[in-house]
């Protein structure tokens, strides 16, 4: 059974909300970003779910709800980041290594 689980993190409050804090998510989004696959997108209905996703709506005062972080868990109960998704375009960027062929 897969298992969703999807919360916002207000960045105008800051600190810690769900065990994490804005640099933890800010080093997540640059880690999609800088291992993503340039040449491939993927609408926000095109999105991978894995048997345990977590979704991050990340909210800032001046861009609301803009951006999603997407982690999947391993099976030894690690969270990796995958994808983003820029709620503006609508466009999502994904790892390189999660890109089936």
């Amino acid at each position: 059974m897969k298992t969703v689980n999807e919360f916002w993190f207000n960045e105008e409050i800051g600190g810690s909300q769900y065990g994490f804090k804005s640099s933890h998510l800010n080093d997540l989004i640059s880690y999609v970003c800088s291992n993503r696959d340039p040449e491939f997108y993927m609408l926000d209905h095109e999105a991978p779910i894995f048997d345990s996703t977590l979704i991050i709506n990340i909210y800032h005062p001046n861009a609301p709800d803009t951006l999603r972080l997407y982690l999947y868990q391993d099976e030894d109960g690690n969270w990796w980041p995958y994808a983003t998704l820029d709620c503006l375009t609508d466009v999502k960027s994904l790892l390189k290594s999660m890109w089936v062929h």
